[in-house]
């Protein structure tokens, strides 16, 4: 039986912090497909060189370390709250944004799982209104 979860008006809410391990999974993936085309090609290319792969296992762990630092602050600024008539909704660590949807004007939602997200138990809804409707993109995606 799959919990319910229901979220009282006027009070912000954030998205599950399964989100983050979310957004590490996939970052962490992203640098593993990059490295086979990049850095592993370049390492076997050459005769073995400690120095270049310090400096490649040494630029992965900052980035790893980077992007770990980024995911948590983005979630932190992460907020959003129903009203009786509208949602509104806040994120960004360096460029912050902000919205709000009136119900009235939401014509399509879509709810999307892949698989890293069915073992955490998270979806990401994205809500689209009539001026967003020709686009590709939605208004809004909710992560959690």
């Amino acid at each position: 039986m799959e919990k319910e979860t229901h979220f009282p008006l006027n009070t912000p809410f954030k998205p599950s912090r399964s989100i983050v391990t979310l957004f590490i999974v996939d970052f962490i993936a992203f640098l593993i497909f990059i490295g086979c085309f990049t850095a592993l090609p370049a390492l076997s290319i050459s005769d073995f060189n400690p120095i270049v792969t310090g400096v490649i296992v040494f630029c992965a762990i900052v980035l790893i370390l980077f992007f770990v630092t980024w995911a948590r602050l983005y979630y932190e600024s992460m907020w959003y709250e129903l009203r009786d008539d509208e949602m509104s909704w806040r994120r960004g660590v360096w460029f912050r944004k902000t919205g709000i949807v009136p119900y009235n004007r939401i014509t399509n939602l879509d709810i999307r799982q892949g698989p890293v997200m069915r073992v955490l138990g998270i979806s990401t809804l994205s809500i689209q209104t009539a001026g967003y409707s020709g686009q590709a993109i939605p208004e809004i995606k909710i992560g959690g």
